[in-house]
């Protein structure tokens, strides 16, 4: 899917600065011409039936290994415009799919993509906080579940263990959590969007996306010009 890598090229290839100017002001020609790529890129994902936010390769009958690292890139782009254009994809769904878009079938969470999940897992809490009369220590387990170690072991089949930067997440989610807790009940949760700063966040994102760039858009290279084939469930 040409359109994701579009997607993809204008964050990495610009500043924290400019990312946030081209997806705020689309009356600049910045905005307006990525504006028109992620209307392309839309219209293009729109041909596939999801029941998700996110493209799906069993919902969509996609078995090829490269087809269905396509269809990660496309999710990844989602994502990526989402974090930086809020739109109708909640903290939740980001959250859910993190895994799947960020780490390859049988491969290991990097160090960079536990650190972007730890301070999702946060400031989706931060924001819920905010907006949800449920228990708030019930959001903090949904986001900081006991079987975390678990999920993320789902991703490698056979897999005898976590890799050292997994076991270093799961600890620092864990540890994230009771520090978390600790101000809930001491009713300090009006300090967090100012120790947690929604702008750091998506700096760690703009700089993932610039760094990793070339490595994301090799992953499906080869495809280049291989027809990509619309599955059975296309819309009519």
């Amino acid at each position: 899917m040409f359109q994701a890598t579009q997607v993809l090229s204008n964050f990495a290839k610009s500043t924290y600065q400019e990312t946030v100017t081209f997806t705020a002001e689309h009356r600049s020609e910045a905005g307006q011409e990525y504006a028109a790529i992620r209307h392309l890129f839309e219209t293009t994902k729109g041909i596939y039936k999801s029941k998700t936010s996110f493209l799906s390769a069993s919902e969509l009958d996609i078995n090829d290994a490269t087809q269905i690292e396509v269809l990660r890139k496309a999710n990844l782009a989602t994502f990526v415009s989402t974090i930086f254009e809020p739109r109708e994809i909640g903290f939740s769904d980001l959250d859910t799919h993190f895994l799947e878009i960020f780490v390859p079938n049988n491969g290991r969470l990097l160090k960079a993509q536990a650190q972007i999940l730890l301070e999702l897992k946060t400031q989706a809490f931060i924001a819920a906080t905010r907006s949800k009369d449920s228990a708030k220590e019930d959001l903090l387990y949904s986001l900081f579940p006991d079987n975390l170690e678990s999920r993320i072991l789902a991703r490698r089949p056979g897999a005898r263990g976590l890799a050292p930067s997994e076991q270093e997440f799961v600890k620092r989610a864990l540890s994230r959590r009771e520090f978390l807790l600790a101000e809930i009940k001491n009713d300090n949760l009006d300090a967090l969007p100012e120790k947690y700063r929604w702008e750091d966040f998506l700096r760690e994102i703009s700089s993932y996306v610039s760094k990793n760039f070339d490595a994301i858009n090799s992953a499906t290279v080869s495809i280049k010009y291989r027809p990509w084939k619309l599955p059975s469930t296309h819309r009519g």
